[in-house]
C-alpha cells in the first residue's frame, strides 16, 4: 500500500569556539561558544546532550517502524564541521548512531 511520509530535514549550525591546537572535543567547543546549551534540563542532562539524545531516539524510532516495509525509507542523521568562514573545507560527515535499545 502506498503511503505518505512526514520527512524531517534539519540544517542547524551551532557556533564553536576556536581550537587552534585541536585539543578540545566538539562538545566542549560548542558549549564554550553557546553556554546556554550547558544548562541542565529537567532530566538532569545538558541541552547539548538532549539534542543528540533526541536525534538518536528518532533514528531508533525510524528504524523500528521502517523495518520490513516494502520500500524501506532511509533513516540517516549526520553532522560535520563547517569551516567555510575560515576559508577551509568542511570536515567529513559523521553519522549520529541510533539510540541503543533497552
Amino acid at each position: 500500500m502506498a503511503r505518505e511520509y512526514l520527512r524531517f530535514k534539519l540544517d542547524i549550525a551551532l557556533p564553536m569556539s576556536n581550537d587552534p591546537e585541536g585539543k578540545k572535543s566538539k562538545k566542549q567547543r560548542v558549549l564554550e561558544a553557546n553556554p546556554q546549551l550547558a544548562e541542565k534540563t529537567v532530566w538532569n542532562i545538558t541541552e547539548y546532550d538532549l539534542i543528540f539524545k533526541m536525534l538518536r531516539k528518532l533514528r531508533r524510532f525510524a528504524k523500528t517502524i521502517n523495518e520490513k516495509q516494502g520500500n524501506e525509507e532511509p533513516y540517516i542523521a549526520k553532522y560535520h564541521i563547517c569551516r567555510h568562514e575560515l576559508g577551509l573545507p568542511c570536515t567529513e560527515e559523521e553519522e549520529i548512531m541510533p539510540e541503543k535499545e533497552g
